[in-house]
């Protein structure tokens, strides 16, 4: 279960000594929480993915951020099956759809691009090597076809304020990645605050500390997930 965005900042001013958030303001604190997340979430895909439902735009191209311009994408994790619509309810029941590589469908069918989009389920799938948000679907489908996928997105604001800004607006507020995450989000959120006076060669000292335990905490599942 999700640590709460409470104990992280219970655990932050600990760290710092400073309980009041005299030092560093509770908005300073929320939205360096948010930015924990979407580093997190960047390193380390995987600790943001989500299962899904895709719904394709026309022929084999295809493009999260076009697909669903309101989420903030990270990458295409994987296509998992073809989606089946009964009464309006979509279900991961379709056929599975297989990962292959781009330069060995090009060297097989050169022309595969160019077939008029007809299909209304993906057979097999080819990612980007240079763009994580791009993949392409062969055979080209027509829009509205629906697959069922993982992909990696910033999780959704967390750390929301009172009307005050000062405090948070739900203490029982679960933080936007699995547990484990906090212990990172934790050194992260210590090393922007302590970056703050990095003029004072102490809390310079201490910042560098604590990027390096941030660092350390995600160093061997950032390279799993490269």
């Amino acid at each position: 279960m999700n640590k709460t965005t409470q104990s992280i900042i219970d655990r932050v001013q600990f760290i710092t000594k400073d309980y009041s958030a005299v030092r560093w303001t509770m908005k300073e604190m929320s939205d360096w929480i948010n930015d924990a997340q979407t580093q997190i979430a960047q390193l380390v895909p995987p600790s943001a993915s989500q299962y899904m439902v895709l719904t394709l735009a026309e022929g084999a191209r295809q493009d999260l951020r076009v697909i669903d311009p309101d989420t903030r994408w990270v990458r295409l994790m994987e296509l998992l099956c073809n989606v089946n619509t009964t009464s309006g309810v979509d279900k991961p029941t379709g056929a599975t759809i297989r990962l292959v590589s781009r330069p060995i469908l090009d060297s097989a069918f050169p022309s595969w691009r160019s077939v008029t989009p007809t299909a209304r389920a993906v057979a097999e799938y080819a990612m980007d090597a240079g763009n994580e948000f791009v993949f392409d679907v062969n055979p080209p489908v027509v829009a509205g076809t629906k697959v069922y996928a993982q992909a990696s997105v910033i999780p959704a604001p967390v750390a929301v304020l009172n009307s005050g800004k000062t405090a948070l607006d739900d203490p029982n507020e679960l933080f936007g990645l699995p547990d484990g995450y906090d212990i990172a989000a934790v050194d992260y959120v210590v090393f922007r605050a302590f970056n703050k006076n990095a003029n004072d060669q102490t809390y310079a000292a201490q910042a560098s500390a604590h990027l390096q335990l941030f660092q350390a905490a995600l160093g061997g599942q950032a390279k799993a997930a490269s």
